[in-house]
């Protein structure tokens, strides 16, 4: 069955979401930039080739999955918000994030002549979206600077989002886990790991591979494989050792543990790379001098303060205040920072996880309060995290920055007490209404803005 007729630019699917630009177009489906018309928002929506729509077990395993996807919440992964089947096609609906991609940046910039601290930077971000990501357990199996977007934020700062998990698939999850069958080679050739390039099991060592690959190339200018065939690219995967960093970017000037962990990303047997935990690690003890420290965690065993906040790191200046408290209640105690009176940016709201509406911009810009999306580091009057759970809400007030959670009806009676004690501020029911949110948020912020006087 043909795609033709049912989708394209100017069709509207499922009533709501207007199609206005093809973005991209890949094995799986093309992607459109649209409008939500109830909301009057930008969105992306992709739309998947009729082979796999028209598959009844592919359709099982996409619904199951795409839910699975929408639970991803950290700010470097593109949020999903909606699924379904259109005319026969299926669909999913996700953020719209604008920015440039990461391809276009290598492309631009040249060889190797990215400095170690954007590198560090992009590394970090990635690496905690992986993390994120494997504990779900999501694998994102093609994880490319395509897939890559760089987004400007605030005052020069930038946001790194990888943009698609549309070949992701849940470890361990059985039949039901794999949306493509075994044997098959999936992924683009010069990122894919040794275990994919023969059509063998892929795990989370399979994302970490690539995006050892990634690194590399932002470190050399080129992936540690190419060549004029994909079979000869695949074979290198398989049987050819990448030049060390030495060789191929004699002018980096970064740690040796960081060129240390790129290699060491590159290793065929997958056992023997590094977890996206490990590689945080090393991460973070390779930090260019003079960029924002992540808090440290002190945890019984051992762990990372993002094994208990998915979200993403708070950061503070290195000449910034001192730790003063430990908060032991969670799984993984947390250094807290005290917060300095007149130190409260007033009227920013973060969203932590969840798109900004175009409804609720209006509504908090009405209380003289501003939409910011939210970046681990910066300081923020009060905090909108909808789908936060306890470890999370733990982690988002550790400053004492006042937070609102949102969850449906039952839930909210049956874990009200929970959210309160982990942090929230407030807890209420969806679907929120915008002006009611925005409400509960410049009372907060009121409160708050006395507290620190």
């Amino acid at each position: 069955m043909s795609d033709a007729g049912f989708h394209g630019v100017g069709a509207v699917f499922d009533g709501k979401y207007l199609l206005e630009e093809v973005l991209g177009d890949g094995g799986m489906g093309t992607v459109y930039r649209a409008t939500h018309l109830t909301l009057d928002s930008p969105v992306a929506v992709k739309v998947l080739r009729s082979e796999f729509s028209m598959d009844p077990g592919y359709r099982k395993r996409f619904e199951r999955e795409a839910r699975v996807l929408s639970r991803l919440r950290h700010p470097s992964a593109v949020q999903v918000h909606d699924f379904g089947m259109h005319e026969e096609l299926l669909y999913l609906v996700m953020e719209y994030v604008e920015g440039t991609g990461l391809r276009r940046i290598l492309q631009e910039i040249g060889q190797g002549r990215i400095p170690y601290a954007r590198i560090h930077g992009w590394a970090t971000a990635l690496v905690e979206v992986l993390v994120a990501a494997h504990q779900v357990p999501l694998v994102h199996r093609d994880l490319k600077p395509e897939n890559i977007i760089i987004a400007s934020v605030g005052s020069g700062g930038e946001r790194l989002v990888v943009v698609d998990f549309g070949l992701a698939f849940v470890v361990n999850s059985g039949e039901l886990g794999r949306m493509t069958e075994s044997g098959i080679v999936v992924g683009t050739p010069m990122y894919v790991s040794p275990e994919q390039a023969e059509g063998g099991e892929v795990t989370p060592a399979s994302d970490m591979y690539a995006l050892g690959c990634i690194l590399y190339e932002l470190c050399t200018g080129r992936p540690p494989f190419v060549g004029k065939s994909t079979v000869k690219v695949l074979n290198s995967h398989l049987f050819i050792a990448p030049q060390p960093l030495s060789t191929e970017a004699p002018s980096l000037r970064a740690p040796e543990s960081f060129k240390a962990l790129v290699m060491a990303l590159l290793r065929k047997p997958a056992a023997d790379r590094p977890t996206a935990l490990e590689a945080l690690e090393v991460l973070r003890a390779a930090r260019p001098a003079g960029e924002t420290m992540p808090l440290e965690a002190i945890s019984r065993g051992g762990a990372p303060a993002v094994e208990a906040h998915p979200t993403g790191f708070y950061t503070q200046d290195t000449q910034g205040p001192r730790a003063t408290e430990v908060d032991t209640r969670g799984p993984a105690a947390t250094v807290l920072l005290p917060r300095e009176a007149g130190s409260m940016p007033m009227g920013r709201v973060g969203f932590v996880g969840h798109p900004i509406r175009a409804d609720w911009i209006e509504a908090l810009r009405a209380r003289g309060l501003s939409c910011h999306l939210y970046q681990p580091g910066e300081r923020y009057a009060a905090l909108y995290a909808p789908g936060a759970r306890a470890e999370e809400l733990r982690a988002l007030s550790v400053d004492g920055t006042p937070v609102v959670v949102a969850c449906g009806v039952a839930e909210q009676a049956r874990t009200w007490g929970e959210l309160v004690a982990a942090g929230a501020a407030e807890v209420v029911s969806e679907p929120v209404d915008p002006d009611d949110l925005a409400a509960r948020l410049a009372r907060l912020t009121r409160v708050a803005s006395v507290a620190v006087r």
